[in-house]
């Protein structure tokens, strides 16, 4: 043991050298491969993480090319989609610039208020039937006066189907016509014809009542009221054509001059003779609720409707119409409206409506004499107020219209036509006095459409004396044969030539106002009125062919006097005429 012992540790330094250089070698080789291994690592990571890149960048390139599809499959749509519209799209477009312009246009042309006026009036009539050409002032056309009566007509009668199962109560209004030498004139036997046809061919239901206007006229040197010789002849009427009459109230009106009077006296003998005993046997009541919608209290009350039929020649009820939507405050309708009670008595409605005529009277007076009869009128207005009866219940109110064809429109006779369409374009300036007074007494503005119609009535009394003196020297010498007025030798060609002066001046001072281009003092429309009514008074006076009735046209519905006579050229326009 020893032995070897030794034998170890003897050789063992021997051998120490070589075993360092051993070790030296294999670390060196071991370092060598654990830095061939680290590369060989790196590189593997490097090679994973540029596959990884190449993965994620395929992956990017893939969604980058869907999304591309998609945008463009996206945009192939929307142009499949909007390409139908482009070409719409585009006149569109083209359309609104057109229009820009012309509008930037019209306003750079418009540089005054005439012209903005003459621009809005050819943008509101440009879809109208019936349209305003001015040239300087004088218009060429002027809206038709029966069109909008019968426009009236026709709400009238909608309304009238509607509440057709409430019974009203039918008066009938035959607005009398002045006498010429006391007998009834052709014009106002027109009218009598036409509700003696109108009840013999059952056109018109029995009225409850009929009621004949018509004081005596002074103007006409006359002695009998117009009510009581149209009551006396349509009574002949009856008798000839069987007429029946029992059950028909009647009603003569033997003072009044004028239509606001006639109504007002229609509907104070309606008032006072009539509604009582037709609000008895009524059997419609007020509803249960008032118009909150709260129960009423205390007994309900009974209700009456009450219409009017209006007849008249066609001119005197376009009148009649034309006044009430162009001046409703003077409007001649106004007793009408004045009977309709809802929520308030009558009593204390027609105080209402005396004040409101009292004081507009009270505004166009200056002079003592008419501050003594105003006084006079007053008291008599407070003496009717004593005596009106208190009525206890709803009453409502409608009218609607009946005309009679102007006979003279359809005569054969060239002087008689003439003088006809000369009568009938100054009673057409009516609705221009009416308006003119409420301007003159400050109350209303001046209407427009009525400073129109007054210009365009001078524009066709121009043309009458133009083709007057031209054409028809016939004629001229028939119109001179008629003497209008026996001492001042007046003749009709004469009194027209003063009356065309006349309201061409009136037409002067009222178009800076008409044409919307200036103000017009209260002194120059006062100037304006007195021309107005000189025109006006001039035509009434001398310019009016009415006649009065041949023996053997007394009593008849106008045929045998078409025979006779030869006058007219069919049998049936007589008597003429239609309902509204």
């Amino acid at each position: 043991c020893l032995s070897l012992s030794t034998t170890t540790t003897a050789f063992s330094p021997q051998h120490q050298p070589s075993n360092n250089a051993h070790v030296a070698t294999e670390s060196s080789a071991l370092k060598q491969a654990t830095s061939s291994k680290d590369l060989k690592d790196t590189q593997q990571q490097q090679q994973q993480q540029q596959q990884q890149q190449a993965a994620v960048g395929t992956v990017s390139t893939t969604n980058k090319r869907t999304n591309t599809n998609q945008k463009q499959q996206s945009s192939r749509k929307i142009k499949g989609r909007t390409g139908a519209d482009m070409g719409a799209t585009v006149r569109r477009l083209a359309r609104s610039r057109q229009t820009a312009e012309q509008q930037t246009n019209q306003l750079q042309t418009v540089g005054d208020l005439t012209k903005l006026t003459a621009a809005i009036d050819k943008r509101l009539l440009q879809h109208s039937s019936q349209s305003l050409f001015a040239n300087d002032g004088l218009v060429r056309q002027s809206p038709d006066p029966l069109g909008a009566l019968l426009e009236y007509g026709d709400e009238n009668n909608n309304a009238a189907d509607t509440n057709a199962a409430v019974k009203a109560h039918e008066i009938v209004v035959v607005f009398g016509k002045p006498l010429v030498d006391d007998q009834v004139t052709v014009e106002y036997a027109a009218r009598l014809r036409t509700l003696a046809r109108l009840l013999s061919d059952h056109e018109m239901e029995s009225p409850d009542l009929i009621c004949f206007c018509g004081g005596i006229s002074r103007q006409h040197d006359n002695h009998i009221a117009d009510a009581d010789a149209g009551f006396l002849f349509f009574q002949q009427l009856c008798i000839k054509e069987g007429i029946s009459l029992s059950n028909v109230k009647l009603f003569v009106d033997r003072r009044s001059t004028s239509e606001e009077k006639a109504l007002q006296c229609v509907t104070s003998h309606v008032m006072k003779e009539h509604v009582s005993e037709w609000l008895a046997v009524s059997q419609q009541t007020e509803s249960l609720t008032d118009e909150y919608g709260m129960e009423r209290r205390g007994p309900l009350r009974k209700k009456l409707h009450l219409h009017f039929t209006l007849l008249s020649t066609e001119y005197h009820l376009c009148n009649l119409n034309d006044i009430h939507h162009r001046s409703p405050n003077q409007s001649l309708l106004r007793p009408i409206e004045k009977l309709r009670t809802v929520d308030r008595s009558h009593e204390e409605i027609m105080s209402e409506y005396d004040d409101e005529i009292s004081a507009f009277r009270r505004s166009l007076q200056s002079s003592s004499t008419d501050e003594k009869s105003a006084a006079g009128e007053q008291q008599q207005q407070q003496q009717q107020r004593r005596t009106r009866p208190i009525i206890n219940g709803i009453i409502d109110c409608s009218w609607s219209f009946q005309y009679s064809t102007y006979p003279y429109s359809y005569t054969t006779d060239d002087a008689s036509a003439f003088m006809g369409r000369c009568f009938l374009l100054g009673e057409a300036l009516l609705p221009l006095s009416i308006n003119m007074k409420g301007v003159v007494a400050e109350r209303e503005f001046l209407q427009r459409d009525n400073y129109v119609t007054a210009a365009s009535i001078r524009h066709k009394l121009v043309a009458l004396m133009e083709d007057l003196y031209k054409t028809s020297p016939g004629l001229r010498s028939g119109l001179r044969e008629i003497t209008t007025d026996h001492k001042a030798r007046k003749t009709v060609d004469i009194v027209l030539e003063g009356a065309t002066l006349s309201l061409g001046r009136c037409i002067d001072l009222l178009r800076p106002a008409g044409l919307h281009q200036s103000s017009v003092t209260k002194a120059e429309y006062t100037k304006a009125l007195r021309w107005l009514d000189h025109c006006r008074n001039q035509i009434q006076t001398y310019c009016d062919p009415d006649r009065p009735l041949d023996l053997y046209e007394w009593g008849t519905m106008g045929c045998l006097s078409s025979q006779q006579s030869g006058d007219y050229d069919d049998d049936e326009n007589w008597d003429g005429g239609t309902g509204i």
